[in-house]
């Protein structure tokens, strides 16, 4: 099948494979370790929705006086939350590979667990040029700095002022960075179907391995 992301013919098939992942039967194979296979792919779906919590979607409205912001919880110290949040679905994956009872899983996992723990220091170090640059950790603070028009010595541009603007190394590095930490190419050593058949999400199937891979989106 060939998707057209042109067309409304590749959003049906995509929606339909999730209907179809939704609708599996759910099998748990013998040989694995049933508590912590079953609570794996937990401990990769809640910090992925955790990290939502403090996302400004919005500016504050206000609505027959009252106030209110499109965001879950304003944190002040919201930028510090997604980074130490996100990286605790690595430790699903850890206990997924391990739980599965499997020596390809556990290779998987091994790499996986490796090359997302080694590409979290340059994604940290990208993001740490953003928060020197903005001077705070508020993520409602930093979105509203980015309005307006990009100016650099003193001339206005057709730009938006957006942090990749000010940043365009960290931009780079943090967009490499986000390639190796989901797996995708070239990054994709973790899940080499040539070598390990499919990874640490081996012995998963239709729900359980959809929550397991909805960390790294």
């Amino acid at each position: 099948f060939k998707c057209d992301w042109s067309s409304d013919v590749c959003s049906s098939d995509l929606l339909a494979d999730a209907i179809k992942f939704i609708f599996k039967e759910d099998i748990v194979p013998a040989h694995v370790r049933k508590f912590y296979y079953l609570a794996a792919p937990a401990l990769c779906v809640i910090p992925a929705f955790m990290t939502f919590a403090v996302v400004p979607f919005g500016p504050i409205v206000e609505f027959q006086g009252v106030k209110f912001a499109l965001q879950l919880s304003n944190l002040n110290v919201g930028f510090l939350y997604i980074t130490s949040i996100s990286s605790l679905a690595v430790y699903g994956i850890i206990v997924a590979s391990w739980a599965s009872n499997n020596k390809y899983s556990m290779l998987g996992g091994l790499r996986s667990t490796a090359q997302m723990i080694s590409y979290e220091l340059a994604m940290g170090l990208s993001l740490l040029a953003l928060i020197m640059y903005f001077n705070t950790v508020d993520l409602q603070e930093i979105a509203y700095q980015q309005g307006g028009y990009l100016t650099i010595f003193g001339h206005q541009l057709p730009l938006p002022n957006w942090g990749i603007f000010h940043q365009p190394l960290a931009a780079l590095i943090f967009i490499v960075a986000a390639f190796a930490e989901t797996n995708r190419l070239p990054f994709d050593l973790p899940e080499g179907e040539a070598e390990i058949v499919a990874g640490y999400h081996l012995e998963y199937g239709d729900r359980k391995s959809t929550r397991l891979k909805s960390s790294h989106t």
